[in-house]
């Protein structure tokens, strides 16, 4: 009985780590954009290809990483110039990484902040300061 027990204490244990690992869910997503979106942001959802190329080109080979881009949307508020580009990668490791890369190449100007599988980069401070919660 003990060892049924630890068996199952191991299988939970290991669906809520992968849980914790897995990307953002679609209404995170949602979520996240709707903040830009109040702040007269509008997005343009990336194709398949369009994806493809953000994850190969952008990321992996530039950075030499293995990511997954689930999601890649491109923003813009129209009549200034303030835009913005949402990545969603597979997991939260994966953006942390991509995160890091972008940080360390110390481009001027470019903010980049991570919220779990979600990575935003910006050159717009009023953009970056609609997320004030103490995230990266």
């Amino acid at each position: 009985m003990k060892t049924r027990l630890m068996i199952l204490g191991i299988f939970l244990l290991a669906g809520f780590a992968l849980t914790g690992c897995s990307g953002a869910s679609n209404q995170d997503v949602q979520a996240f954009l709707g903040i830009m979106e109040a702040d007269e942001y509008v997005f343009e959802q990336r194709n398949q290809e369009a994806m493809a190329y953000y994850e190969e080109n952008m990321i992996n080979v530039k950075y030499d990483l293995d990511v997954k881009v689930e999601d890649y949307y491109i923003g813009y508020v129209n009549n200034t110039e303030r835009w913005a580009e949402v990545i969603v990668l597979a997991n939260e490791a994966q953006a942390t990484g991509f995160q890091t890369e972008l940080n360390a190449e110390a481009v001027e100007g470019r903010l980049v902040l991570r919220d779990g599988s979600i990575v935003l980069i910006t050159f717009s401070a009023a953009t970056i300061s609609l997320f004030n919660t103490g995230k990266n």
